[in-house]
């Protein structure tokens, strides 16, 4: 049972521009399941750094009914890792689908490491070093404004406005 703080939080939530979903095994004592099987913690993040929602729900399950229902009436941006349940969720509610640099980064490092020579300027060199210039103009933005080196151009960063079913084709 969630109370209504609970409730609140996930009325603000869901009216956010991006939410940032992930789940994590969790260990559960007393349950209807065996005592070997998985339960699972839901995480859902979103706002401006000073004003964060971040709710953890538990369920048994971690299956796509699951984030169906937690994102029951959001509408924009979802960010995950590659977990392939939230890319069935964005394409079911047309939501667009923002994946994780750290779990791409770890695809294209270890594309590079499998070269025959792994510091040739491959493509996947080039993936890694655009990410670098991605998470150096996040530090600085994270810094703020004083830590600044140079201004951040508009042009640096493009949000794309991919939805699911575009990616899948």
């Amino acid at each position: 049972m969630r109370g209504a703080d609970h409730q609140l939080l996930n009325e603000q939530l869901l009216e956010s521009p991006l939410i940032q979903c992930d789940e994590t095994r969790v260990q559960v004592l007393s349950s209807d399941k065996a005592p070997t099987a998985e339960h699972w913690i839901w995480v859902r993040a979103s706002g401006p750094p000073h004003r964060r929602i971040i709710l953890f729900d538990y369920d048994p399950s971690r299956g796509g009914a699951v984030p169906m229902r937690l994102l029951d009436g959001f509408t924009d941006i979802l960010q995950t890792d590659g977990f392939e349940v939230y890319c069935a969720v964005a394409q079911a509610k047309q939501l667009i689908h923002a994946g994780c640099y750290a779990h791409a980064r770890r695809r294209f490092e270890d594309a590079r490491k499998s070269q025959a020579d792994p510091n040739r300027d491959g493509q996947s060199k080039i993936a890694l070093d655009l990410i670098g210039r991605l998470y150096r103009i996040e530090r600085e933005i994270k810094a703020g404004p004083a830590e600044r080196t140079a201004p951040c151009p508009a042009s640096a960063v493009r949000p794309s406005r991919y939805r699911a079913q575009d990616l899948a084709r």
